[in-house]
């Protein structure tokens, strides 16, 4: 049976991934629905990744996603409503002006953003002059004037803290590796770091962590060992016990840093239930589930990308924009789809009230009433 689908595609994001998945279907002929939260489509400046990488620059890219008239815009947006089936989703959506707007999309890509928190209070702390988060260094180190951290003519003690606090990931410890290496070799700094756990598994960041010791970072893995941090008024103080020279040691570092966490917002959890798919306990899409594959959600249809399931870097958020853009355009095709002319049949005096049949049917076609199925949607 042949029939007509929707060849419009749903882009969720404000993100550099986001942009780079609505040209990539745009330039293969799809139109585009790129939405977000956001106040505007450039999102916030953290999703475009380390200021160290060449990936990360935006470049024309947000340019070139307001050029192309195969790509409707809307910022900020609100996803109210979503039903219907792969190929027919029907999406009712609110806009700054709140008036309401229906559109019919055949698939859709989350590539939603998390964003950076650094756990002061998890550590007794509050920001100040010498306690600060990653990004703050980056934003100093990146700009063009007065650097504390590169300028002093003394030598600077930096002691960063990684993990302990929350489950590191290899994105956050990139960047944390990139700043400190570039505090050791631009200035007169002497910086530790103390991390719990190493995560070494994305692309580059072995060869990373080595070159980061040869420029003099001094590495203190703690696996079960918190630091201890004091404070008492200016003058802040981190001790641990090193298991090699199996004594105490207290450091008063010039700056302390803190890796940040990453945090889904409220809304992504939101999104999940309005669109069917599975979260994890932190917000993310996915779910935790070791059989889940790197681009697909539980609902045939909808496609999740980069840092929607959880911390990603740009190299990898890239790759998969580009598999789900190929993904979709295979299977929306030029608007029209071929199903079996079969159906499927329930048969009521077998139905043993399983829901089986509910839970994992990924169209969300089967509808209950009184527990028991009483209906199969079929596309």
């Amino acid at each position: 049976v042949e029939m007509n689908i929707s060849s419009k595609v749903l882009v969720v994001g404000s993100g550099p991934v986001a942009h780079l998945a609505a040209l990539e279907l745009a330039k293969i002929g799809h139109e585009v629905l790129l939405c977000s939260q956001a106040a505007s489509i450039a999102g916030h400046t953290h999703l475009w990744g380390s200021p160290y990488d060449p990936l990360a620059q935006p470049g024309s890219l947000i340019e070139d996603v307001k050029d192309d008239p195969r790509i409707e815009i809307m910022a900020p947006a609100e996803i109210l409503e979503f039903h219907g089936s792969p190929g027919n989703f029907q999406v009712r959506l609110t806009g700054n002006d709140e008036d309401t707007i229906h559109k019919e999309v055949g698939a859709v890509i989350l590539s939603s953003e998390p964003f950076p928190v650094a756990n002061f209070e998890s550590w007794g702390l509050n920001e100040s002059d010498r306690i600060k988060d990653l990004s703050w260094v980056e934003s100093v180190l990146s700009s063009s004037g007065d650097d504390p951290l590169l300028s002093s003519d003394s030598v600077m003690k930096v002691v960063f803290l990684c993990g302990f606090t929350h489950h590191s990931n290899p994105f956050s410890q990139k960047r944390a590796m990139e700043t400190a290496t570039k505090l050791v070799s631009e200035g007169r700094n002497m910086v530790i770091f103390l991390v719990d756990q190493f995560q070494v598994a994305d692309y580059g960041l072995e060869r990373l962590t080595h070159r980061a010791r040869e420029a003099g970072v001094l590495f203190v893995k703690l696996t079960g060992i918190r630091p201890e941090i004091e404070r008492v008024k200016n003058k802040v103080t981190v001790s641990y016990h090193d298991q090699e020279l199996e004594e105490k040691v207290t450091i008063s570092p010039d700056f302390l840093i803190l890796e940040e966490a990453y945090k889904a917002p409220t809304e992504m959890m939101h999104l999940a239930g309005r669109l069917g798919v599975t979260a994890d306990r932190s917000g993310f899409f996915q779910g935790e589930n070791i059989y889940s594959q790197p681009i697909y959600t539980n609902r045939h249809g909808i496609w999740v990308v980069d840092s929607a399931k959880g911390p990603a870097s740009l190299r990898e958020g890239i790759e998969e924009a580009k598999a789900a853009a190929m993904d979709i355009h295979q299977f929306l095709g030029k608007g029209r789809a071929v199903a079996a002319d079969k159906r499927l049949l329930f048969d009521e005096a077998k139905c043993g009230k399983c829901l089986t049949c509910y839970r994992s049917c990924p169209h969300l076609a089967i509808s209950t009433c009184e527990v028991k199925p009483v209906s199969v949607s079929y596309t």
